[in-house]
């Protein structure tokens, strides 16, 4: 008798170390979440109430074009001027457009061929149900 109080009583405090070792888990996790909550909320505020974050400036693309005061003057300057360098790998991609054309003829699909594409979708959808 003694033995079996002995053994349900051991029993008893497994389960109960298994749930504490739970119930830091969950304590972790929570934490987790509660800290990200946090950091959103902080974030929303910055951004609502237009405060300066030292992490965050403005990128200034540099002007590519030449720059005279006497041109300023007489003449208006293009807008695509004012953009960012041009990408590095944008030389490969047309040389690869240039000798490997894509023609792409679309064209509508026949009403037998929309009637085709149902039979097969309903057949499909039937397959599935039935496995």
């Amino acid at each position: 008798r003694n033995r079996a109080y002995q053994k349900f009583l051991r029993k008893k405090l497994t389960e109960i170390e298994a749930k504490i070792v739970q119930n830091e888990k969950h304590q972790k996790n929570v934490k987790i979440v509660v800290d990200f909550q946090a950091s959103c909320k902080r974030i929303t505020k910055q951004t609502l109430s237009q405060g300066r974050d030292p992490r965050l400036q403005l990128i200034s693309t540099p002007k590519c074009g030449p720059r005279d005061s006497s041109e300023d003057n007489d003449k208006k300057i293009s807008p695509l001027t004012f953009g960012p360098p041009e990408n590095s790998r944008v030389e490969n991609y047309r040389m690869a457009v240039k000798n490997y054309p894509v023609s792409v003829n679309r064209r509508s699909w026949s009403t037998e061929e929309n009637e085709n594409l149902a039979k097969g979708l309903k057949q499909q959808l039937q397959e599935t149900l039935l496995n």
